[in-house]
């Protein structure tokens, strides 16, 4: 979903948008994705193309799903072409296990290209640093649940967050920088 123009200048043009969806429309395709690229939608658009993509037959037939929004944002909202504004975490829920269960063990990448702030990062120039001696490192291990039920029986819930990747364009508080002629920074 690429929102470069908003209605009634409620937002600002996102110019160089349309470059960034076209090299991912190309990036997908050459990986072997179907694309399907939706432009300047509006809040019930927005809504509604998310809720299909999310019911769609063809994902249980599918290795992964990919879902990128391309528009203005602020933490935790992207905004659709009338400057109304969808959670992020809505959009996540949609394709999650309980959402999408034909996607379910399949992994799903989304990308939001969207200001999640108003801060800007001006940098900070390099300082000059020595390598450290000892290092530490952790191992993550694994917890094994407490059994539940029958002696011996294990009973375990379905999880309902998992095999998602979820890609943001800046950290939250802070603008995602965008050139007009050749895109976004991020992407």
């Amino acid at each position: 979903i690429d929102n470069e123009d908003f209605q009634g200048e409620v937002l600002p043009t996102r110019t160089g948008s349309l470059v960034d969806a076209n090299n991912l429309d190309l990036l997908f395709q050459q990986l072997g994705f179907k694309v399907t690229l939706r432009r300047n939608l509006c809040y019930r658009d927005m809504y509604s193309e998310v809720q299909k993509f999310s019911g769609r037959e063809e994902h249980g037939a599918a290795d992964m799903a990919v879902l990128v929004i391309l528009s203005h944002g602020r933490h935790g909202l992207v905004a659709a072409a009338d400057g109304r504004e969808l959670e992020t975490e809505w959009v996540l829920r949609q394709l999650n296990n309980d959402g999408c269960p034909a996607l379910k063990g399949k992994p799903k990448l989304f990308i939001f290209q969207a200001c999640r702030g108003d801060e800007a990062d001006y940098g900070v120039l390099p300082e000059l640093r020595l390598p450290e001696e000892a290092r530490t490192s952790t191992d993550a291990r694994r917890l094994e649940p407490a059994s539940g039920g029958q002696e011996g029986q294990q009973q375990y819930k379905e999880l309902s967050w998992e095999d998602m990747v979820v890609a943001y364009s800046t950290l939250p508080g802070y603008v995602a920088n965008r050139d007009r002629y050749r895109g976004t920074w991020f992407v």
